[in-house]
């Protein structure tokens, strides 16, 4: 397809002359002037200069800080309009860890890196490697009091817990992240959980989409005591609760923890949607002491060790539209009485849902988990596999309600996958633009315009 365009330069465009680049390097030292050529070594450096607008850029390869303070960002934020990123170099992947003779400064008491601002977005970062040191969680990355914060793309592995956001925080994203591997031997293995957002104020909002959490000690998404609402899309959450890449036992081992909350006996706190929880040690979906209502709509729980589904605390309301839950080994649904259950189905074994006992294993393309843990897509997408996919004939697709999620054919299907129409399409690929002849713009200035073409 030919595109032609018209490119508007003015002196309202979000990105101005005063916004600065900064850029970080292995080799770097913070004595260096923060350019490519001379790169700074620490986030803190590069904290102490950045402003509203500002990018820092990590060059590829392994920062091996020595000082918990080389990690620290705080007192910075940005703007609605001019947010500070952090972000990895194109084409390369930076690794934040801790070195040889790594020194707790005691600014913060979770080890790894520390971030406090508003309108931050980190994106294609790894946090890896911060293990355990005393009985505190030395997460990857530790977020509190903070606002409009984005984490997209990032990676938390080999630490004694991976991504957490506490405090009065609130509008954050975590998207496209993925959490494994991390455990916390010092404390019985029952804190290193691989997404957590916990002791959260009343009155916020935070959402996590598109992000796995695997091989994780304690829960893969925890949410204890968050008494604000959150909302949990296209998740994916496996083997969590065991030492990692063993099977003995290490902490709670849920999926999906809720909970706990304060006394919200009325209002709904918790929506999961299109997530898949399977082989966790404990539940795929747990409630958790959450005194709050939860809507859970097409999500899909297979082969934990206790239960799929657990809602049962408190009697509450629950909501559950189009969910699944099968081959759990001790019960596939325990929810309130008083919830309602509309379109779920259910294998065989404890069922005190009234969901419709009707699903097996030849419902599905696979139940073969190869890929699961595989290479996103270009966009950052979750890898398009067969595994727990409905398969073509199955009489849970078409068989779901409309709960506002796109579907095809007649009706929505049950469970995290919509079955049928198009194939996926193909990575979307960065468009070809061509804007004619070379000009230089002086800023300010007024409007410029530039005839060019391009492809997409």
């Amino acid at each position: 397809m030919r595109l032609i365009f018209t490119l508007l330069l003015a002196t309202s465009l979000s990105v101005t002359g005063n916004a600065r680049i900064f850029y970080l390097a292995p080799g770097g030292s913070d004595n260096n002037a923060g350019t490519i050529a001379s790169p700074w070594y620490s986030l803190n450096r590069a904290w102490s200069v950045v402003s509203a607008g500002d990018t820092i850029y990590l060059r590829g390869g392994t920062y091996a800080y020595t000082q918990q303070t080389f990690g620290y960002m705080v007192g910075k934020n940005g703007t609605s309009a001019n947010r500070i990123t952090i972000k990895n170099y194109p084409g390369e992947t930076p690794v934040l860890s801790k070195g040889t003779g790594y020194t707790n400064n005691n600014e913060h008491w979770r080890g790894g890196c520390y971030l406090d601002g508003d309108y931050i977005t980190i994106k294609g970062l790894h946090f890896a490697g911060y293990t355990q040191a005393d009985n505190f969680v030395w997460s990857g990355l530790f977020i509190n009091s903070s606002n409009n914060v984005i984490v997209e793309l990032c990676q938390f592995y080999n630490n004694g817990g991976g991504l957490i956001l506490e405090g009065a925080s609130t509008n954050n994203l975590f998207l496209n992240c993925d959490a494994y591997n991390n455990r916390d031997p010092n404390t019985g293995y029952g804190n290193a959980d691989g997404i957590s957002m916990k002791f959260i104020s009343a009155g916020s909002t935070n959402t996590v989409r598109g992000c796995r959490a695997w091989e994780n000690s304690d829960d893969g998404f925890d949410f204890f005591d968050n008494n604000g609402y959150v909302l949990v899309e296209n998740c994916w959450a496996w083997r969590n609760g065991f030492i990692p890449y063993t099977t003995s036992q290490g902490g709670n081992g849920e999926g999906f923890k809720l909970g706990s909350t304060n006394s919200f006996p009325s209002t709904v706190l918790r929506k999961l949607t299109n997530c898949i929880a399977f082989k966790n040690r404990q539940s795929g979906i747990h409630q958790q002491e959450s005194q709050c209502l939860t809507q859970l709509y097409n999500n899909t729980v297979w082969d934990n060790g206790w239960d799929g589904v657990n809602f049962h605390y408190l009697n509450l309301p629950h909501t559950f539209i189009n969910n699944l839950s099968f081959d759990n080994d001790i019960a596939q649904v325990q929810v309130s009485g008083n919830s309602t259950n509309t379109t779920n189905s259910a294998g065989t074994g404890t069922n005190d849902g009234g969901w419709t006992v009707n699903v097996t294993a030849a419902d599905f393309i696979t139940l073969d988990t190869t890929g699961i843990s595989g290479a996103r897509g270009a966009d950052g997408s979750l890898p398009v596999i067969n595994f727990l996919r409905l398969a073509s004939g199955s009489d849970l697709v078409d068989a779901g309600t409309n709960v506002g999620i796109g579907f095809n054919g007649t009706a929505p299907d049950k469970g995290a996958f919509e079955a049928g129409g198009a194939a996926p399409p193909p990575a979307n690929q960065p468009p070809v633009a061509n804007a004619g002849t070379d000009r230089t713009i002086t800023l300010p200035t007024n409007t410029v315009t530039l005839n060019g073409s391009g492809s997409d």
